[in-house]
Parts: C-alpha cells; structure tokens; sequence
C-alpha cells in the first residue's frame, strides 16, 4: 500500500494550498539562515552590552573625580531610564556592594564562572589604572528557560 495514496483524494485546492504554504515556509527559513531577517535578540544583546560600558565608564570617572555620593544617583537615573534593567550594583574587588540600585543585594546571583548572561553581565571597573571592581547589571531574560524559552523564539 502506498503511503501517499491519500493525496489522490485531496481536491486540487488543497494541493495547491500545501504547495504555496510550503514555498512560503522555504523562503522564511532561507531568508533566516541569510540572516536576511533582523535578529531581535542579538540587537538586544548589543544594546545591553553598549549600556553595560557606558555605565562602567561613568562609575570609573565618577570614581576617579571623587564623586561616589553622585555616583548612586546617577545609576538610579540610569535604571530608570531603562525598562529592561532590574537592578544594578557596584562591588568593590573585596567583594563588598558599594552602590545598590533597586534591591539588587536580594536578586543577584553570581554567574557560573564569573562569565556574562544575556539576563546578567559583569563589567570590570578601573580605578586609578589598576583594577578596583566590578558593576553588576541585572536584565529582564530576553527568553524563559527550558523548553518554553524555544517556543519564545521568533523564527519559531
């Protein structure tokens, strides 16, 4: 018995319907695989990077002018200015939270391995050409984890 028997039985309608869809679906995925649609993620990964630098470089100047009491106040500003940020915090190489921003103390949790998330980056902070700390950043997740996080996906 053959398989597709069932195809001689569909109208031509159909037939035509399934062929149009299918060339559709084909030059959807070959448009992503060109990477000829705009990665949402990827622009939302650059522009929390840019962020992250600009906040780390305003905390080291802030740092090197002597200004820490304005220093609070200008990452607050920052935060708010910035839906996606949740919290922010800045720690010392000792390991102690100089600046937090929005109860970061509570929600932080230390990346394995020191290493940046899409929902967590570290920036190192210099202070007097020598290195002095880090700023913490603390995003919403751009996707749920597991299984879910890949029903999140666009080209999905």
């Amino acid at each position: 018995m053959n398989p597709f028997a069932f195809m001689r039985r569909l109208s031509t309608r159909v037939h035509l319907a399934l062929g149009l869809s299918a060339i559709a679906v084909g030059v959807l995925l070959l448009a992503s695989y060109l990477h000829l649609i705009p990665d949402a993620e990827a622009l939302t990964r650059q522009h929390r990077a840019s962020l992250a630098e600009t906040i780390a470089i305003t905390t080291s100047s802030m740092l090197d002018s002597a200004e820490p009491d304005q220093l609070a106040d200008t990452l607050a500003f920052l935060r708010g200015r910035n839906d996606g940020l949740l919290s922010l915090g800045v720690r010392a190489e000792s390991g102690q939270l100089l600046v937090d921003i929005h109860d970061h103390a509570a929600n932080w949790s230390a990346p394995a391995g020191g290493v940046s998330t899409d929902a967590q980056i570290i920036v190192p902070v210099w202070r007097d050409n020598a290195p002095w700390g880090t700023v913490e950043l603390r995003f919403t997740p751009q996707r749920a984890p597991g299984w879910r996080g890949h029903l999140q996906d666009p080209s999905m």
